[in-house]
């Protein structure tokens, strides 16, 4: 009995290693191919040992900083509702200080009309180009999007600014590491 219990324990770990690093491929294709965008770098983003989320950072130049578009994807690895995602960008805006207060409280009115609440597997991307709206997806399907062309590099600037709060996550996103 034991060693069938141990045996389920690795076909589970297997699968769910499977699943947590690959991305959506219909997405890739629709979205990724058709803008011309590459993997730049990808990660997986934990908290005091519990794993969030794996993503990954797209652009179509050959490197981010000279980059007119960009993608980012998360596979959430846990169940978050949405409320709580809105919170913790509103927060890393605030502590970043590039947002200003009526920036903020518009974009987060407008993500609560666009974000579900996310179960473990779900994949959220948001497409940016510049000065353009930005365009959200969950898995495969399209959210809407944020038309003000300011929002997508703030949203961005969460993960990929100097004054992101994980420098490490950063740099393996923009392929540093």
């Amino acid at each position: 009995m034991w060693r069938f219990i141990v045996r389920l324990l690795w076909v589970g770990l297997f699968v769910g290693q499977t699943q947590a690093t690959a991305f959506d491929a219909a997405l890739e294709r629709d979205l990724f191919q058709k803008n011309d965008l590459s993997k730049g770098g990808e990660t997986q983003f934990s908290w005091f040992g519990l794993k969030v989320y794996d993503i990954a950072l797209w652009w179509s130049a050959d490197n981010y900083d000279n980059s007119e578009k960009a993608a980012l994807t998360i596979r959430y690895l846990r169940d978050i509702p949405a409320d709580n995602l809105i919170a913790e960008t509103r927060k890393q805006w605030h502590q970043q200080g590039k947002v200003t207060v009526a920036q903020e409280t518009a974009w987060s009115q407008r993500l609560k009309q666009l974000w579900p609440d996310v179960s473990k597997g779900d994949v959220l991307t948001v497409y940016v180009e510049s000065g353009q709206e930005s365009l959200f997806y969950a898995n495969d399907q399209p959210l809407g999007s944020v038309a003000d062309s300011a929002f997508g590099p703030a949203f961005l600037s969460i993960w990929l600014s100097d004054r992101a709060k994980y420098p490490k996550l950063r740099e393996q996103l923009l392929g540093q590491q």
